[in-house]
């Protein structure tokens, strides 16, 4: 009735799938439709039904409606908790500086949002992603990823980037996918699965590049050059929460998409944990310990780089920010006799402001209130059911979809929705969507102090009851993740399908070129091989020679020939082999007296006498000369199988 055409439209599978996106804006079609009507048009159209308006908002629209039509007052609802940002004005100047910035030069920018946990990082990079969208225009793209602690996928900090990468190309036309598509993409989608429901790169071309470190190489280019090909189109900024927990796989990743030539022009902004807050620029000694680690993977001509400090709220921050939570937040009853000593008690703090304000205990104002003490106190105020669901996604490894969550505590569909439900009101927990057709709701603690906080209530038997339910769960699904189930089973206890699923998702690792999460993998299969019983000798020497590939592939040659040297003397029958690419890599990376003796050690074993001065050498030359020229050089080729070991050991020898 408002626009005359329906939302959507199409075929239906074209049609369901379109429910699943963005919700269509009817002001398109009807500029003078009331803004308050297209709000809660697009509300009650909300495919994610936890955020879904109802019958009781459209009454609250009518009512608003009828009682302020001549003072022409907007229904627009108050919104939510999480919208609420105070100051920090210079601080998103300097966000728009950067991308002003951007916007007059070829080469990335950089900038690390820095500050105390909770302090507001990623709503200071929400609140700018707002400003730049609320600008007008064809604004930027904005790829927002995030990286959590316990994930143990290669390229972590690279993976929740991916995804928001296959949402946009999803919504484009193949012709335009192809064009940002450079030779080689294939790598990139099988090392980042979730890139197959995008048509146009599923049925690319898999390419034949057999030697692991070569496909490494195009995937890093390959991706590199999409992203440059995306950075023509639009403005590009991305965004990566938490990314002090990136692993090396991943630094090394941006450390080439970073690296000129060909680095694509965009605005990346990282949020990074410290526990700095005050506003003054750190000295080198005094920046983050991961800052000082990444600088080992930045190329080697800096690219332009900021660093945003987040201080405390002053006291009328504070006040202001207290006010609006009131104000807007229904659980707080819109009053507050304490608010000035919940801004006292705060110091600052936006999230233990958030924390005071749901807090009634007797404890408030007597100067011994901790932020942990308030949420323990809170989580053992919840129901049963409620806070087993609590736990189950305090202890998981990283989000996980809530049908899964709902399993694991043992509740069915509804119990676990209205759960769900509880713990999002309060601020515990949050969602998102997945990405692609059909995506569940994932879920994770709204904040890693409430997972700290509920993980440290729970007994050891407790923990690893959940773990178990998770594992359970997990294995129940069409594609387990190895990975999160190798975590979860140690938890729990048992070592034997922890292990087993290590090696698997060690495996999956190499697979995917992420080399040095494989050797960690690996390293921690064969850690978890000494409670293994039914792992045999061959299947540990595999193990150990899949370890040193890793690390001989992550560029460790050295600790890949130790392992190597040691195999040898454990496998006979390889032995001979191990010991030639030890000393290959040892003399590679320069390791040249090692390196030698190794050699010596290798001709011996091939029937070869070992020169043991220059003069024994050129004689050997000269010998050797003659004899060939002797002989001549005819050959007859032979099957492999019918020349002697020896006398191919001779030959590489």
């Amino acid at each position: 009735a408002m626009t005359g055409v329906a939302p959507w439209s199409g075929p239906f599978a074209e049609l369901m799938e379109a429910k699943l996106g963005p919700v269509p804006d009817p002001s398109l079609l009807q500029p003078d439709a009331p803004p308050d009507l297209v709000r809660l048009t697009r509300g009650l159209l909300n495919p994610d039904p936890l955020e879904r308006l109802g019958h009781r908002d459209v009454v609250r629209y009518i009512e608003a409606a009828r009682g302020s039509r001549e003072a022409s007052t907007s229904v627009a609802p108050l919104p939510m908790p999480e919208e609420i940002f105070i100051g920090r004005e210079r601080e998103l100047a300097l966000l728009r500086s950067s991308f002003d910035e951007l916007m007059t030069t070829s080469e990335p920018v950089v900038v690390y949002v820095q500050g105390e946990s909770g302090i507001g990082k990623t709503a200071l990079v929400q609140d700018f992603r707002r400003s730049m969208t609320r600008a007008g225009g064809h604004g930027p793209l904005f790829l927002a990823g995030q990286v959590f602690e316990d994930e143990v996928v290669p390229y972590k900090s690279t993976d929740s980037v991916i995804d928001a990468l296959v949402e946009h190309l999803r919504g484009l036309p193949t012709a335009e996918v192809l064009a940002l598509l450079p030779d080689g993409f294939s790598v990139v989608r099988e090392t980042f699965p979730a890139l197959m429901s995008v048509p146009a790169v599923a049925g690319l071309p898999a390419m034949t590049a057999p030697d692991p470190v070569e496909r490494r190489g195009l995937l890093f280019g390959a991706l590199k050059e999409c992203l440059r090909r995306l950075a023509v189109t639009r403005p590009l900024v991305i965004t990566v929460d938490d990314f002090q927990w990136s692993d090396e796989d991943g630094l090394c990743l941006w450390n080439e998409l970073l690296r000129p030539p060909g680095a694509p022009r965009m605005l990346l902004i990282a949020t990074l944990r410290s526990d700095r807050t005050e506003s003054k620029r750190p000295s080198r000694s005094a920046r983050s310990g991961f800052l000082n680690q990444l600088q080992d993977h930045l190329p080697e001509r800096p690219v332009p780089t900021r660093n945003v400090w987040l201080r405390a709220f002053s006291e009328d921050e504070s006040r202001a920010y207290v006010e609006a939570r009131v104000l807007t937040d229904a659980t707080l009853g819109g009053d507050l006799p304490n608010a000035e000593l919940v801004v006292a008690e705060g110091n600052g703090h936006p999230l233990f402001l958030d924390e005071l304000l749901r807090y009634t205990g007797d404890a408030l104002g007597t100067g011994q209130l901790g932020l942990d003490s308030v949420l323990r106190e809170r989580i053992a105020s919840l129901g049963p059911e409620v806070r087993r669901y609590l736990e189950i996604v305090c202890v998981t490894a990283k989000p996980l979809p809530r049908t899964l969550i709902g399993a694991a505590a043992g509740l069915g569909h509804g119990d676990g929705l209205r759960a769900l439900k509880a713990l999002r009101a309060a601020r515990l927990v949050r969602t998102a969507r997945t990405p692609g057709l059909g995506g569940d709701d994932w879920v994770e603690p709204f904040h890693y102090r409430i997972r700290d906080a509920c993980a440290s209530s729970m007994a050891a038997g407790e923990v690893a009851a959940r773990h178990r339910a998770i594992s359970e769960a997990l294995e129940g699904e069409p594609r387990p993740d190895a990975e999160q189930l190798a975590v979860h089973w140690l938890a729990a206890g048992d070592v034997e399908k922890a292990a087993s699923y290590a090696e698997r998702a060690a495996r999956r690792a190499f697979a995917a070129l992420g080399f040095r999460r494989a050797a960690e993998l690996f390293a921690d299969a064969l850690e978890l091989a000494r409670e293994r019983p039914t792992l045999s000798v061959a299947q540990e020497l595999d193990l150990r020679e899949m370890l040193a590939r890793s690390l001989r592939n992550s560029g460790r040659g050295r600790a890949a020939a130790e392992i190597l040297l040691a195999l040898a003397d454990k496998d006979a029958e390889r032995a001979f082999d191990h010991r030639c690419e030890a000393a290959e890599l040892l003399l590679r990376t320069g390791h040249i007296d090692e390196g030698t003796r190794v050699v010596e050690r290798v001709m011996v074993d091939g029937g070869v006498e070992y020169p043991q001065s220059d003069g024994a050498a050129f004689f050997s030359l000269v010998w050797r000369s003659v004899r060939l020229q002797v002989r001549g050089t005819g050959w007859r080729e032979r099957p492999l199988a019918e020349i002697p070991t020896q006398n191919l050991h001779t030959l590489d020898a």
